[in-house]
């Protein structure tokens, strides 16, 4: 729900998405019914009154979750699971009104995987990198690493163009979104300057995210590779697409700089 997600919301901009305003609506609907039964759940017992509003709020969110995701839909995403191409449209209109709701950021990232899977006419494949920045521009979500599978799909040249754009973004979370994407691409050209400036990037962010599992106590030190993984995967991979060693950032005062822990890649990167 909405109020307890660590992920972003963010806003469109001023790019070129065409999103559904019934869409959005349904959507606004099934976050009312899930904060009523929130509201409700904790004094259900406190009286009948109060009980019969809970489950009053329980059959609106069942209801809202049905229109939703209705059984048209659910129908259109095996069909583009199993290639339709003719359900790429729904896809896209989802994707491009970016609903946020129960459910919908699962629903997004699968429509990605299925996306990347099929093949995209030219306005279509424009259409998903408009989605593809939004993306990167509004903060960080679960499905961003299905969005960097579609990205490693598509690999369009505009695609390409924009993302490096984004990589001298004022704001320090796009830049990182964009850098986990660009590196996701088969073959992330960057020029030395660029290159540099995402070293600098994942160092900064590897030696902050090792400083804070240090100070987690509920973690023992010994554990900290498996709870990297889970929580500060972002450094984890990028640094990998880079050549770094994410380990090397664990003691900063062993740190000779982050370009003395380059190695050779072996090969492109993934960057989701």
């Amino acid at each position: 729900m909405p109020s307890s997600e660590p992920f972003s919301r963010g806003t469109p901009g001023s790019l070129l998405l065409r999103p559904s305003r019934d869409l959005l609506t349904r959507a606004e609907r099934v976050n009312a019914a899930t904060a009523k039964i929130e509201e409700t759940f904790t004094v259900r017992s406190s009286s009948p009154a109060a009980c019969r509003a809970w489950r009053e709020a329980t059959v609106e969110a069942c209801a809202a979750l049905e229109q939703m995701y209705p059984e048209s839909f659910w129908r259109d995403t095996r069909a583009l699971a199993a290639g339709d191409t003719a359900a790429i449209e729904p896809a896209l209109t989802f994707l491009e009104s970016d609903p946020w709701c129960f459910r919908s950021g699962y629903v997004k990232a699968e429509l990605m995987r299925y996306l990347s899977r099929v093949d995209l006419t030219a306005r279509q494949q424009e259409r998903c990198e408009q989605i593809l920045l939004h993306l990167v521009e509004v903060g960080d979500r679960r499905e961003f690493g299905y969005a960097c599978r579609l990205a490693r799909a598509i690999n369009s040249r505009a695609l390409r163009a924009a993302l490096k754009q984004r990589l001298n973004s004022s704001d320090r979370s796009v830049r990182r979104r964009a850098l986990q994407m660009t590196v996701s691409l088969p073959e992330p050209a960057l020029d030395p300057g660029e290159r540099r400036a995402a070293v600098a990037l994942v160092a900064e962010e590897g030696r902050a995210q090792w400083a804070a599992l240090a100070r987690d106590p509920g973690y023992a030190r010994d554990e900290r590779d498996a709870w990297n993984m889970h929580r500060h995967h972002w450094a984890r991979r990028v640094a990998g697409a880079l050549g770094l060693d994410h380990h090397s950032f664990a003691n900063p005062e062993d740190q000779t700089g982050p370009d003395a822990k380059l190695k050779d890649a072996t090969g492109p990167a993934r960057g989701d």
